[in-house]
């Protein structure tokens, strides 16, 4: 609720077209692996929002590591990118592409840990990006034209970011699944995730699943569907 009510203070007295959502959806800050809590549910109260107010949904990718934070490899870039096209975002764009030069406790690492580095030579994170940047191409034409709806998940306990990760997600009804479980081939937990997208112009529906585990924890897992 208060980041949603947040939002409403945000947007007052202002025009906005799109709503991005970047600090509280970065991929776990300090750990090794995971990513934050809150990052679920700030993905789902964004595009809740963005459905509300009938505004453009926006994302903009962790491409950098500063403070600490982890170098973000390409598996994120998957994960991310995943998510975001299942909440219906219209627009990517990236964070950062070249490492600045701050100074202080909030000192930029080295420039291996960007897209770019301090010469402008291209990391192996700036070939995952163009990798992802294809695969969204592929699809761009069947989803621009949809619009989120609602979500859905199962999980299987324990799961890397904790309980927390899914405690403060809302499950919707969803118009043409009426039952949905999947199954986890893996010796920890996982969690997979459903959304409903709405085509107003061809009144279609679509559906897309993702596996939202920890990026850094692969699993095999098996979904089924009941309409």
């Amino acid at each position: 609720m208060a980041q949603a009510e947040g939002l409403e203070c945000f947007i007052f007295n202002s025009t906005l077209h799109g709503l991005s959502n970047c600090e509280e959806s970065r991929i776990n800050p300090e750990k090794a692996d995971g990513v934050l809590s809150t990052y679920l549910q700030n993905m789902q109260v964004v595009s809740e929002f963005c459905k509300e107010k009938n505004i453009e949904r926006r994302m903009v990718f962790q491409t950098e590591s500063y403070s600490n934070r982890r170098v973000p490899k390409e598996a994120d870039m998957w994960f991310q990118l995943n998510l975001g096209m299942a909440f219906g975002t219209q627009e990517f764009s990236y964070y950062e592409y070249y490492p600045t030069s701050n100074t202080g406790a909030n000192k930029a690492p080295d420039g291996s840990q960007y897209m770019v580095d301090w010469e402008g030579n291209c990391n192996p994170l700036y070939y995952a990006v163009q990798n992802c940047n294809k695969e969204l191409q592929f699809y761009v034409q069947a989803l621009k034209s949809f619009r989120y709806q609602g979500v859905n998940y199962q999980a299987k306990a324990p799961l890397p970011a904790g309980n927390a990760y899914v405690s403060n997600i809302t499950k919707n009804d969803l118009k043409y699944i009426s039952d949905y479980s999947f199954t986890v081939k893996h010796q920890s937990g996982g969690m997979a995730l459903i959304t409903e997208l709405y085509d107003a112009e061809r009144d279609q529906y679509g559906y897309f699943v993702v596996n939202t585990t920890d990026p850094r924890v692969s699993f095999r897992n098996g979904s089924n569907f009941k309409g």
